[in-house]
């Protein structure tokens, strides 16, 4: 996650990055394996994508896998779905 996310960063610097997690994120896939054993991965993803996301974004992501970020100058809010549950 870290790796990849510091690549995006790179090459599109000020660009909104708005990265999600999915159902492939677990093996066997979808088989998520409830909160406190995915807790690894959300935290994870939280650091990693922390500089795209506001604080708020980021206390979801951890807890859920999931957020939504308002872009105000755009009048637009972006919903991340953790399709990893489905």
């Amino acid at each position: 996650l870290r790796n990849t996310s510091t690549l995006i960063a790179s090459l599109l610097p000020g660009v909104p990055v708005f990265p999600s997690l999915g159902d492939m994120d677990f093996v066997p896939s979808a088989s998520d394996p409830g909160p406190s054993r995915r807790q690894w991965l959300t935290d994870a993803a939280a650091e990693a994508w922390a500089q795209w996301l506001t604080q708020e974004a980021v206390t979801s992501l951890k807890w859920g896998g999931y957020y939504q970020v308002s872009l105000e100058a755009w009048s637009l809010r972006v919903v991340v779905l953790n399709t990893e549950v489905c």
